[in-house]
């Protein structure tokens, strides 16, 4: 007999759909929040792949480069699909540069320039024009330096310009008062035979009176130009500095520091550097500019302050350059780069960099006084830096300036310790056959 085939209640049967139902819509509500948080998690992981990256060019020691990594480590926590690809050249930055475009290799997106040596990559093209920052936002003279043909090729960093140190220990132990801010070059000279003959008289180290530098052209500029000498920089008219140079009162006195024994020559002083003279009381003023704000601040065993150049028949007149940032045409991303260039110049980030004493920030927007590593300076580093801003002639050069100047430096080093004459100086065939293709 065949049992009778049992008969489900419609009861059993709705609740195996409710179940069945029931553990499918689990079963997917877990893998929509498996799948989610797969998501969240690639798109906020640090190490997680970026579709974006940016190549940034830019110089610096130690220091600098750890406070910058850690900053574009911001950067990219607020751009999370960009990555940034630092291009660290400690050494020959612009050669370095130009290598690389030179090679065919792809541009860096951003790269840190000095308004010393942009020129060049201007006017063959490389850089993209930008556009002014927010009015008021940023010191003119360093907008004035990036400014070339009617268009800013750099958003500015940081601006530099030079001071004078001076040893207030030396001029105490004389009794000799610090001079005023409004010193002029006689005073100056006059001060330092003061201090020659009384430290001379006490049985004293005497110290040298004042810096002397063979090389860079920014040190005895302000010697021309504080005397009458025009700012070929703004003319970039190379012609004018080489038929004004022979009769200008500053360069003679810059040959007569070394000349009277105010000044060090190289054979004086061998290798040791202007600082290492400073820093060891050899040295009573010290033409320089903020970089050496660290030095001093952590070696310096004697009181010091800052003062302005001395005045000549033209006030007191110094160079001011800045360096920035600059957006190559041929790199990609450039929305990307231009975010990029906004931060690296931002307020907050000049602030961290004039916090450490590496820079004199561009920005108006971060306050002075100028502290090192938190720890403010005496009021006159303020007040010299400022006052040098103001009157410095801002820089500009022809495109051809970096090839010009080393040439030119090399000849006049003789000059300046007393062994050449300026007119036979620049009259070389070195010189000229660098001059008369500008």
């Amino acid at each position: 007999m065949i049992p009778p085939t049992p008969q489900r209640s419609a009861f059993s049967v709705t609740s195996a759909a409710l179940l069945f139902w029931g553990g499918l819509g689990a079963c997917l509500v877990a893998f929509s929040w498996l799948w989610r948080g797969t998501l969240w998690q690639v798109g906020h992981n640090a190490n997680a792949p970026r579709p974006i990256t940016l190549q940034l060019a830019t110089w610096g020691a130690a220091g600098e480069l750890t406070l910058l990594r850690q900053q574009l480590k911001a950067f990219e926590a607020l751009h999370r699909s960009v990555q940034v690809r630092l291009l660290h050249y400690p050494q020959q930055y612009n050669q370095a540069l130009q290598f690389r475009l030179a090679s065919g290799q792809q541009p860096p997106n951003v790269a840190l320039i000095n308004s010393l040596s942009y020129q060049q990559l201007a006017e063959r093209g490389y850089l993209r024009p930008l556009p002014l920052p927010p009015k008021g936002s940023t010191q003119p003279q360093a907008l004035q330096a990036f400014t070339q043909q009617g268009h800013l090729w750099a958003w500015p960093r940081d601006v530099s310009t030079l001071v004078v140190y001076a040893n207030t220990q030396l001029l105490q132990q004389a009794g000799v008062a610090l001079p005023s801010f409004h010193w002029r070059w006689p005073q100056a000279v006059a001060l330092m035979r003061t201090v020659r003959q009384r430290l001379g008289a006490q049985g004293l180290n005497v110290p040298w009176g004042f810096s002397l530098y063979y090389g860079p052209s920014l040190f005895w500029l302000p010697f021309y130009w504080s005397e009458g000498g025009s700012a070929f920089w703004r003319q970039r008219n190379l012609q004018v500095f080489f038929s004004e140079a022979p009769s200008n009162p500053g360069l003679a006195l810059y040959q007569a520091l070394a000349k009277e024994g105010f000044a060090p020559t190289h054979l004086q002083t061998g290798q040791q550097t202007m600082s290492e003279l400073f820093l060891q009381g050899k040295l009573l003023f010290w033409l320089s500019g903020r970089w050496s704000l660290p030095l001093l601040a952590q070696q310096a065993s004697f009181s010091w302050q800052a003062l302005p150049f001395p005045s000549g028949s033209h006030g007191s007149r110094v160079g001011v350059d800045a360096s920035g940032y600059v957006l190559f045409k041929a790199a990609p991303h450039p929305k990307e780069s231009m975010a990029l260039l906004q931060f690296l110049t931002s307020p907050t980030v000049q602030q961290q960099l004039a916090s450490s004493g590496l820079i004199l920030p561009a920005s108006t927007a971060v306050p002075w006084p100028i502290s090192v590593e938190g720890r403010a300076l005496h009021p006159s580093v303020n007040a010299s830096f400022n006052y040098a801003l103001a009157q410095g002639v801002a820089s500009h050069v022809p495109a051809q300036w970096p090839r010009l100047s080393p040439v030119l430096e090399q000849s006049l080093g003789p000059v300046w310790e007393g062994s050449r004459l300026l007119p036979q100086a620049l009259a070389t065939q070195e010189v000229q056959g660098a001059v008369n293709p500008l």
